[in-house]
């Protein structure tokens, strides 16, 4: 009778010891749930129970929504699965969950990274929306250079999120062509935003477009102001064109420094691309 009483003991005590582990392997996951990025490597998907699906990518042979990642505790703050590397590929990786809430991998081939959190799945749809909504509140500056033919064009805008749920964006277009001649374009434009996710909505409502200058490799003024108009009309085409149009932008990364995202360009290619919270106006940054 008591052989009996001491098996039944012993396979309720294993049982209950399996249970355990399987809760604070369950518990330890449940922690690393949210959005994770990685800003070295420029890719990132959200966490849930041990599975990662991308919400950006840096490769053509994965895609975002695809299961990315599979990892499984080892303890309360270490790891231990497989993530898919640029080639496609699963390789094996350890994880461990530092103090500073990174996380810190190491895989084959001699790879080691860190991952960043961007936001936990805890919170509802939402609190997510006021959270973006409140922290793109501001001024945030962007700048970029784009060469074709024989030309390059430096566009630069800063765009003030207001609470009301509109944009003032006041913006600078300089063109410097093959002799150096450079040729300036303001526009003012107003958009309508809202966030749902981590998706912010933007539709150009207003634009006005206006000559600036003209001025040659030395930066002298040019006398060519039919120049100039012509120039500035192709801006102004590009933002008619964009009116009443909704743009998309995925965040992949929101703080009160910058804003990283990814967007569909005309092309319906995927780019991904930052603007850095500032406090000046876009005369701060004028080329004059």
């Amino acid at each position: 009778m008591i052989q009996i009483f001491l098996k039944k003991l012993l396979q309720t005590f294993t049982f209950t010891l399996l249970l355990s582990s399987s809760i604070f392997a369950q518990t330890a996951l449940q922690r690393l749930d949210g959005e994770w990025y990685s800003p070295q490597w420029r890719y990132g998907y959200t966490l849930k129970n041990g599975l990662g699906v991308a919400t950006s990518t840096n490769s053509p042979n994965f895609q975002i929504g695809q299961t990315i990642i599979q990892l499984s505790a080892t303890s309360a703050t270490t790891f231990t699965g497989q993530q898919v590397y640029t080639d496609g590929n699963f390789y094996r990786v350890n994880v461990i969950l530092q103090p500073d809430g990174r996380l810190y991998f190491e895989g084959e081939k001699n790879a080691k990274w860190l991952m960043e959190r961007v936001a936990t799945t805890s919170q509802n749809t939402d609190n997510k929306n006021n959270y973006y909504q409140n922290l793109l509140i501001g001024k945030w500056y962007h700048k970029s250079d784009t060469t074709s033919d024989n030309l390059t064009m430096m566009a630069q805008y800063v765009q003030d999120f207001l609470p009301n749920g509109t944009i003032s964006e006041q913006a600078q277009y300089v063109t410097t062509l093959g002799d150096g001649t450079k040729l300036s374009c303001l526009a003012n434009t107003n958009w309508e935003w809202s966030t749902s996710g981590n998706k912010i909505y933007q539709k150009i409502v207003a634009s006005h477009v206006l000559p600036d200058f003209i001025k040659d490799r030395q930066g002298r003024p040019i006398d060519d102001p039919e120049l100039l108009r012509q120039v500035c009309e192709v801006v102004k085409k590009d933002k008619s064109e964009r009116q009443l149009t909704t743009s998309v932008f995925t965040i992949i990364k929101l703080d009160n420094k910058i804003n990283v995202y990814q967007y569909q360009d005309s092309k319906g290619v995927l780019q991904e691309s930052t603007d850095y919270r500032v406090n000046q106006g876009l005369s701060h940054f004028k080329v004059k």
